[in-house]
């Protein structure tokens, strides 16, 4: 067997690709690119205010995996909820374009 001394790495294009995707959060949206793994972190002190929020970013993330010939694999994606002992907002579901993302598990942040 030859040593291979040239290459690209396992997941190098995958980064490349998705680098610029953290340009789409908004000022208070942060998204976190980690390897190849993206979390999106959306705060808002209110469910109605949250569902906007989301709503737009699912869709400008989804514009931009059109224009990149990609797809968000919903199987794979998972969302967690932080709420604060008095919320009533504690039973979210998440679907964008008739796709549900499924609740990983449910945390009461403030005790």
């Amino acid at each position: 067997m030859e040593e291979i001394k040239q290459g690209i790495p396992q997941g190098s294009i995958f980064l490349i690709y998705i680098n610029d995707l953290p340009y789409l959060a908004p000022i208070d949206t942060k998204i976190l690119l980690y390897a190849d793994d993206t979390s999106i972190i959306v705060t808002s002190p209110n469910l109605e205010k949250f569902e906007t929020k989301k709503g737009k970013l699912f869709e400008d993330i989804n514009k931009w995996f059109q224009v990149n010939q990609l797809t968000l694999n919903y199987n794979k994606t998972n969302y967690l909820q932080f709420t604060n002992k008095n919320s009533s907002d504690d039973n979210l579901k998440l679907h964008y374009q008739g796709n549900e993302v499924k609740s990983t598990l449910n945390r009461n942040f403030w005790g």
